[in-house]
């Protein structure tokens, strides 16, 4: 099922063009610096990459609570500081899970913020590492195919 399939992308940390990533995000906004290798050739996007801020705006959430909803405004202490581009129930970590691109690149693993879920109530998330849990790849590579069941929360 489609749900199925979401919440395993997310689980594996694999990010959709257009829904997580767009025009306005680089690299290093998502995570990727280690992919932007300045010592090889002249690339397409070189001049502006290397004036580009370089720290990470793009996090993976988790939150015990419910479901974050997808394109819902997350906020700390009343402000508004990033956005759900995607999101998910976890059959593998048992909460909601989702990408969430902050405003700004102040924010780091382990920072708490509040979003609203799918149950209509705002919750606590914390923001982490991507992928979730699949540090070795093996969602990504095809490695793993064992499929959960989806036990909503």
């Amino acid at each position: 099922p489609a749900e199925v399939t979401n919440a395993r992308r997310l689980e594996g940390g694999l990010m959709f063009a257009g829904t997580d990533l767009d025009e306005h995000v680089t690299p290093f906004d998502a995570g990727f610096s280690k992919m932007v290798e300045f010592d090889a050739d002249d690339f397409i996007g070189r001049a502006a990459l290397e004036g580009a801020d370089r720290r990470q705006r793009i996090w993976g959430l988790t939150c015990a609570g419910g479901e974050p909803q997808r394109g819902a405004r997350v906020v700390v202490d009343g402000n508004e500081v990033g956005r759900i581009t995607s999101s998910a129930w976890s059959p593998t970590l048992q909460c909601g899970i989702a990408i969430v691109r902050m405003n700004a690149p102040v924010w780091s693993p382990g920072d708490q913020i509040t979003t609203p879920c799918t149950d209509g109530a705002m919750h606590l998330g914390e923001l982490c590492e991507l992928p979730f849990y699949d540090a070795a790849g093996d969602i990504r590579s095809g490695r793993s195919t064992e499929i959960p069941e989806i036990i909503p929360g």
